[in-house]
């Protein structure tokens, strides 16, 4: 399983909720965005890397295999939602005063932490989803030909 495709797929899929999230607000006049569209990216991207690993191998990764990546994916994911936090800090005010406070750096520490332990386990779950759903495919497509 490739670790750089997980986060481009991961990255892309994440602004791409943000752009949905912006577009239904300046053209509906509604804010979609919750808590739960944190984990869409990482869902997304486990299923792509799935289904990848599927069609080069011919067959469901691993257990061992799936949580070493699976860990690998969520230090990506803290790395990137520390990242993010610092990145909004210096454009939007409250964030960057929530940062100046001890109590508030370590919520959003906290929050990061828990996205990544979220995607530890949402990453091991989704990436065998997507290679059992491709390896079907692939072997309903070959008995058809």
């Amino acid at each position: 399983m490739n670790l750089k495709r997980f986060t481009l797929v991961y990255v892309a899929t994440a602004l791409g909720v943000i752009a949905v999230v912006y577009a239904v607000q300046v053209l509906l006049g509604h804010n979609i965005a919750n808590g739960g569209m944190s984990i869409i990216p990482a869902i997304v991207a486990a299923m792509v890397e799935g289904q990848r690993y599927a069609k080069a191998e011919r067959a469901v990764p691993e257990s061992a295999v799936l949580w070493r990546f699976a860990k690998a994916a969520a230090l990506m994911i803290l790395g990137l939602s520390l990242i993010f936090v610092v990145l909004l800090s210096v454009i939007m005010p409250p964030l960057r005063q929530m940062m100046s406070d001890p109590v508030g750096a370590s919520v959003l520490f906290g929050g990061a932490l828990l996205q990544a332990a979220l995607g530890l386990v949402l990453v091991r779950f989704f990436t065998g989803m997507g290679a059992k759903s491709q390896l079907t495919a692939i072997r309903k497509k070959e008995g058809r030909d």
